[in-house]
């Protein structure tokens, strides 16, 4: 797995690290060795929460849930200014 550095947000939940940073949102499982489960492409990421099964991402004007389990887009919905949380 690539370096995990050039990440400006990263958030654990047990074993799995949810970063966002360099245009990517990814998950990578922290066991024995590090292994990428999912990246997604992602414009820069203000707010990264967990939230049951999903990631709330907050960027400029917009809010977008993806699927923990697999990168997916579940919603995505607009606001005003740059959502941060």
């Amino acid at each position: 797995i690539a370096p995990i550095g050039g990440r400006d947000r990263t958030l654990f939940d047990g074993d799995q690290l949810y970063a966002s940073g360099m245009g990517v949102v990814e998950a990578i499982s922290c066991g024995a060795k590090l292994e990428r489960r999912w990246s997604v492409a992602h414009p820069h990421v203000y707010s990264l929460i967990k939230a049951g099964n999903h990631l709330l991402l907050g960027t400029d004007g917009v809010v977008t849930a993806i699927n923990a389990q697999d990168g997916t887009t579940a919603w995505r919905g607009t606001v005003d200014g740059q959502a941060r949380g």
